[in-house]
């Protein structure tokens, strides 16, 4: 049973966190902002680093391998995406509000699944951290996008 549900979770999170790091679903973020807000070329740069720093988290969290080395392989790697998404939450202070909103929902999002997960390993449980982990990859990528003219 043990074997079944580590193959299980390999599976799910693995095609979770791949369409989740490579595409996004997300248009709410695009819509909301109109246009791009300026920021001083301190605070750009801040926020440039910040969110490349979160694009590398998430996707060594892809690269994370918990059939192999059990759900307790999730906790560093979620946890550097933690500190990456409250950096990037600082640097961006008011002037993207909406997109720091989302990516704040979607970690949490992240953090309560793995928790059930943890707790009540099932097939349903990991299912829903793949789907937190592609939501908030897709977050991600659309926030980068967003950043593109002023990175």
């Amino acid at each position: 049973m043990n074997r079944l549900l580590r193959g299980a979770l390999f599976v799910v999170l693995a095609g979770g966190v791949t369409a989740g790091c490579s595409s996004s679903n997300h248009t709410a973020s695009n819509a909301a902002i109109g246009a791009s807000p300026s920021a001083s070329s301190a605070g750009s740069a801040a926020l440039c680093g910040s969110m490349q720093s979160l694009q590398k988290s998430m996707a060594d969290l892809k690269n994370v391998h918990p059939a192999q080395n059990g759900l307790g392989a999730l906790q560093p790697a979620v946890a550097t995406v933690q500190g990456d998404v409250q950096q990037v939450v600082a640097d961006a202070k008011n002037q993207f509000a909406p997109q720091t909103q989302q990516l704040k929902t979607g970690f949490d999002a992240v953090k309560s699944a793995a928790a059930t997960a943890r707790t009540a390993p099932s097939a349903q449980t990991l299912g829903a951290v793949a789907s937190a982990i592609r939501a908030l990859g897709g977050d991600v990528t659309s926030f980068a996008n967003d950043l593109r003219s002023t990175c």
